[in-house]
């Protein structure tokens, strides 16, 4: 988007290098999930919730300057294909179940209200009415796999709960950073959910707005799979599939 004159962040006109890498993905798909992961990887200090972005920070809305010379920066972006990101993990989930986690993250963050009406987000979920610079999931999933190359990896959310250990090697693999054993133990001990779930119970979270009914609402909400099974009534679930068929089919969302 052209931002106006208000707007003190850099956007999407910041200068992109050939050599940045973009942890990118539809929201609510696992990116600050994989962003801390690297982050373990990547970095000896102590890296939390609220401090990912001083690592890998959102590229359009980062101040430009205090990481303009960094070398081997990693940004987080949502957007869909962009040609200037020349080296991209994307990370795909369930549409069905970032539509669940977009219903509760929305409630979190005060957009909606607890009575919100579920069979009304899913509409608006399904037609990307909450994340409209994105597109929708299938726009945005499409338009990476439909650019695939050998400079995009794709991780699977689903993969990642299922076998951390085999979609981290494969993470590092495409850094170009060896990973022991050891180094592996430590990224699984840090990054898996309930430790992310336990470590969010101890910090304040920085949110922008959240009232104290909200409290109860957690970032690392459940992580679980197939939760949209007690969420979808049979036809949505019939007519999601039916519309985002070809890229449901690809990433065996069935």
């Amino acid at each position: 988007d052209i931002l106006d004159s208000s707007y003190k962040k850099i956007g999407k006109f910041i200068l992109i290098k050939d050599e940045d890498i973009f942890v990118t993905s539809y929201p609510k798909s696992g990116n600050t999930w994989v962003r801390l992961i690297i982050a373990n990887m990547l970095f000896k200090e102590n890296v939390s919730y609220n401090n990912i972005d001083d690592y890998l920070p959102e590229f359009y809305s980062w101040n430009e300057s205090s990481f303009l010379n960094k070398k081997n920066r990693i940004f987080k972006s949502h957007d869909y294909f962009d040609h200037r990101f020349k080296k991209v993990i994307y990370i795909v989930r369930d549409p069905r179940e970032v539509l669940v986690s977009s219903y509760y993250f929305q409630m979190k963050i005060g957009s909606i209200s607890r009575k919100y009406s579920k069979r009304e987000f899913f509409n608006e979920f399904i037609n990307g009415t909450y994340d409209s610079n994105f597109g929708s999931w299938d726009e945005n999933v499409g338009s990476w796999y439909g650019a695939k190359n050998k400079n995009i990896i794709f991780m699977r959310y689903e993969d990642l709960i299922n076998n951390p250990k085999k979609e981290i090697r494969r993470l590092g693999t495409f850094l170009n950073k060896k990973i022991s054993n050891k180094k592996l133990n430590k990224i699984l001990k840090n990054t898996s959910f309930n430790s992310l779930k336990e470590k969010e119970k101890k910090i304040s979270l920085n949110w922008p707005s959240l009232g104290k009914d909200q409290k109860d609402l957690h970032f690392f909400r459940s992580g679980k799979k197939e939760s949209w099974k007690k969420f979808l009534l049979p036809r949505e679930n019939k007519l999601i599939k039916k519309i985002w068929s070809k890229n449901m089919r690809v990433f065996k969302y069935n």
